[in-house]
């Protein structure tokens, strides 16, 4: 810690005249590689070397064209030098390409609370007064180069980790013939974006037929850099007894760490087909002869009648009771996405508005937010509008935006109000039409 610190400073003051005072407020830079891949991570760094005590560290939210920049993390810390402390709080970033070629970024400013009044005098060109209590810090503009990914016969993704394995239900030896089975792959790499994840090919299987499922890209949070996942459902049904591979699947990836291509693989697996049970002919029943039809008792008519309407009374309730539990469930999930709305809690908008919108429209699946944006083009502009901002907040302009305090609270407040007018909406019912496979996935997962 002694000689990283005594270097840093050294950085920084190695310039000055020997009698300069240290300037109370520095700004240190360290840039991304020259070179990277197209679709591969790399990451940057900002620090701030104070001895003002600035506080409220924000970033001026800009647009970066072929290129996906985040903000991970913040630290803070301190350093001592010849008697005097420093406070260094340090931003990190992490950056992915899009596209081949020369790629040039401009300077990442940032705005920060002095306590007390500071002059143009004890700030480096890079720091400036921009109002009262107010400084602006900004690092130099730099480029950097992007690469195409190497020639091969399939095609690959830069990665710096990658896993991929699978889940088979039912997890057996053995099905029936007609037995639907889900196999759902899933690829995880560390160090790039959803995007550039390639779906899994499975061609033609003998013996079989396939139905493709659902396929579903995320981004899961890290403060270490980029996870992406892509996760793909593939089902099938054998046609006849006999034997049933599920095949390997092989996905190849640039190992950004070694520069080498590797291979992840799920390897196959093998499942036997049992014939389909015989269905029994049903047993007829026996008619009643004249006599038995006589001898009956006279109040069985009457029994049937009490049967028949207890039975419609228990079915009324029924559907009575499963209204009631919907109305109070539905009820119940608006009042989870206005508490989360209230408390500008942004990590929970999003599940909130994809329970309520599952359950309110039952025949749809809702992947993200843009889904729920489409259902609702033409009905709700209100609710809309507020769909885009609240994803542009989130993911835009390299999710900077979040970190501006009132820009999360008006956006909040909005968006409340316009779900509670997209609740309102009335929608058309849809005929319903007969499942073509029947129970083909019955988990409910895809």
């Amino acid at each position: 810690m002694v000689i990283f610190s005594f270097l840093l400073f050294l950085t920084l003051f190695r310039a000055r005249p020997c009698t300069a005072a240290p300037q109370r407020l520095s700004l240190i830079f360290e840039p991304p590689s020259k070179e990277v891949y197209i679709g591969q991570e790399d990451f940057f760094q900002i620090r701030l070397i104070d001895r003002i005590g600035v506080k409220d560290i924000e970033l001026l939210p800009a647009e970066w064209p072929n290129a996906e920049v985040f903000m991970l993390n913040k630290s803070s810390g301190q350093a001592v030098f010849e008697g005097v402390s420093y406070n260094i709080n340090t931003l990190y970033f992490s950056l992915v390409p899009k596209s081949v070629g020369k790629m040039s970024f401009p300077s990442f400013c940032l705005i920060v609370s002095a306590p007390t009044l500071v002059s143009d005098r004890d700030l480096p060109n890079s720091v400036k007064v921009v109002s009262k209590g107010k400084l602006k810090a900004c690092s130099p503009p730099f480029s950097l180069v992007v690469k195409s990914l190497p020639s091969y016969s399939r095609p690959l993704f830069a990665a710096s980790e990658v896993k991929l394995f699978d889940g088979i239900v039912p997890k057996v030896s053995s099905v029936q013939e007609g037995t639907p089975v889900k196999r759902s792959v899933l690829l995880a790499a560390k160090g790039t974006l959803p995007a550039f994840l390639p779906d899994f090919q499975i061609g033609e299987i003998k013996n079989s037929r396939i139905y493709n499922g659902k396929t579903e890209r995320s981004l899961p949070s890290s403060e270490t850099g980029m996870s992406a996942a892509l996760r793909q459902t593939v089902v099938f049904v054998p046609r006849q007894a006999g034997e049933l591979i599920l095949p390997e699947i092989k996905v190849p990836w640039l190992n950004t760490r070694t520069g080498q291509i590797e291979t992840a693989i799920v390897p196959a697996y093998k499942l036997t087909v049992l014939p389909a049970p015989q269905t029994k002919a049903e047993e007829k029943e026996a008619p009643i002869s004249p006599v038995q039809k006589d001898i009956r008792p006279s109040g069985l008519k009457l029994e049937r009648l009490f049967s028949a309407v207890a039975f419609i009374f228990a079915l009324l309730c029924l559907v009575s009771l499963r209204f009631l539990k919907r109305h109070l469930k539905q009820k119940k999930l608006i009042k989870a996405v206005e508490d989360a709305c209230l408390k500008n809690d942004f990590e929970q908008i999003t599940p909130a508005v994809l329970k309520w919108a599952s359950a309110a429209f039952p025949d749809r699946f809702f992947h993200n937010l843009s889904d729920v944006r489409r259902l609702f083009q033409g009905r709700c502009d209100d609710f809309v509008k507020c769909l885009e901002e609240f994803e542009m907040f989130l993911y835009g302009t390299g999710r900077f935006a979040k970190h501006i305090p009132f820009a999360a609270e008006s956006l909040s407040r909005d968006f409340s109000e316009a779900f509670l007018k997209a609740v309102q909406v009335k929608f058309e019912k849809k005929t319903k039409q007969t499942a073509k496979l029947p129970g083909l996935y019955p988990d409910g997962n895809g």
